[in-house]
């Protein structure tokens, strides 16, 4: 359905993956977020589609060392928010994977309570193993080359520490 729709400018971005529209709209472009977003709206009415703006969010990417950024106004009816989750990555206003991580890891705590039934109950190491990486590590790698090289010597610290209590402590 989403074919024929095409931004105004050649500058800005529309990615489009199953049901979901992103617009990617750069500082220098010569038009801007709000004339764009009433371009796709107007293509939804003209296609009987309509846009939930329940889920419509903006997000304003700023350099991650500025010190006084002033964000543009947000644009009418949508939530303008400091991070939004796309694909299942949190992406941060900031360029920064805090929230990502902090998610992950949270995640996979939760889901290392599903490991000790089955160790209390003796299964095998490479069985463990098994699940181990479907239920933890599998979580941590999703879309890892889009944040993991972007993460701090801390975080990255952080993560390696959990993956190695969790190992220690449910395949020894």
């Amino acid at each position: 359905m989403e074919s024929d729709l095409k931004p105004l400018s050649s500058v800005n971005l529309l990615c489009k993956f199953a049901d979901y529209t992103n617009l990617l709209v750069p500082a220098n472009s010569n038009i801007d977020i709000v004339q764009e977003f009433q371009h796709i709206k107007q293509w939804a009415m003209l296609n009987k589609m309509l846009i939930n703006m329940s889920k419509t969010e903006e997000i304003v990417f700023r350099r991650p060392s500025i010190k006084h950024f002033l964000s543009p106004a947000p644009i009418n009816d949508v939530a303008q928010f400091s991070s939004a989750k796309l694909l299942g990555v949190i992406l941060q206003n900031n360029m920064h994977f805090d929230e990502q991580i902090t998610t992950i890891l949270k995640i996979c705590c939760q889901r290392s309570r599903l490991l000790k039934m089955p160790r209390d109950q003796g299964l095998s190491k490479k069985n463990m193993d098994s699940i181990f990486h479907a239920l933890i590590l599998c979580k941590i790698r999703y879309a890892l080359c889009a944040w993991g090289g972007h993460i701090t010597k801390a975080n990255l610290l952080w993560v390696l520490t959990v993956i190695k209590l969790m190992r220690f402590f449910f395949l020894h």
